[in-house]
């Protein structure tokens, strides 16, 4: 993968790039690393893909905002970075955790600057909260984006020496050890000075109306939802069949066996999934 940089919304992002064809644009979440996304992206640049996994606004080596981060500057984000990466119509983004999230609100401010999203490990809002009241433990399972949003939240986080990264890896990886290379790499991205207070304030626009005016919609182009049937951060009832959820062909699919780190715990799986979906809504896109 190379990596070059791109200013966008005044904002300097690092993009690790790879591959010809039609643009993937690959979203991690929280709290992980653009790197987290190579085995997906390697797979896809096999199959016929172009591939662009940026750092996240607030995570370095792209920069630090001073301001809070606001959903609208994180969807301007996905656009220009397909603009300043020469994508056209026929660009997916596919969002992992919170990229999952800035894929379903890029699609909803913008569809037709896309052929399509991939939401991983995170289901569209109206999903979620169509299904929460059957699921009411997932309250319980939440409760650390309630201690994010905390006074001080950050201040306690650093004094513990961020382990709160390593206690989520663990939990979120039910099978297995975590990958250690990326427990690392995303350690080393949010103990820079001021990452970790912009990546918890993500949550922080969950306090926000705007928030959920702008997500509780249909998403209009086609959208394929992956998640971990072993996930302890999300439970699987909050992927029940939600139509409400959508305005264009979608697909939602369990990856039996894996936990919430799906780009790294299942690559082959969901670049197949992936490429299988768009295949049957254009026959000419590349997939083999």
């Amino acid at each position: 993968m190379r990596v070059s940089h791109h200013e966008v919304g005044g904002l300097r992002f690092a993009v690790r790039t790879a591959g010809a064809g039609p643009l993937a644009l690959l979203l991690h979440g929280f709290p992980d690393a653009a790197a987290s996304m190579d085995p997906l992206a390697e797979r896809l640049v096999a199959r016929g893909w172009r591939v662009a996994a940026p750092s996240l606004r607030g995570y370095p080596p792209s920069d630090v905002p001073r301001s809070p981060v606001r959903l609208a500057e994180l969807v301007a984000d996905a656009v220009g970075l397909i603009d300043a990466l020469g994508g056209d119509e026929r660009s997916w983004i596919v969002g992992h955790d919170w990229g999952a999230v800035i894929a379903y609100a890029t699609a909803l401010a913008h569809p037709h600057r896309l052929a399509g999203v991939a939401g991983l490990s995170v289901p569209p809002l109206p999903m979620l909260l169509g299904n929460l009241p059957r699921h009411p433990l997932q309250v319980l399972t939440s409760r650390y984006m309630l201690a994010f949003n905390a006074p001080g939240a950050a201040r306690r986080a650093r004094r513990d020496d961020l382990r709160a990264i390593d206690r989520l890896w663990r939990r979120w990886t039910p099978r297995a050890a975590p990958d250690a290379d990326a427990l690392r790499r995303a350690r080393e991205a949010l103990i820079a000075p001021g990452a970790f207070e912009a990546a918890i304030g993500y949550y922080r626009m969950l306090r926000r109306p705007a928030f959920y005016r702008h997500l509780m919609r249909p998403l209009p182009v086609p959208t394929l939802v992956l998640a971990g049937s072993l996930d302890p951060c999300i439970e699987a009832g909050l992927y029940a069949p939600h139509p409400a959820s959508f305005a264009a062909p979608y697909r939602v699919e369990m990856v039996p066996g894996a936990g919430h780190f799906l780009p790294l715990e299942a690559p082959d799986v969901v670049a197949d999934r992936l490429l299988a979906f768009v295949k049957r809504l254009n026959p000419k896109a590349p997939a083999e």
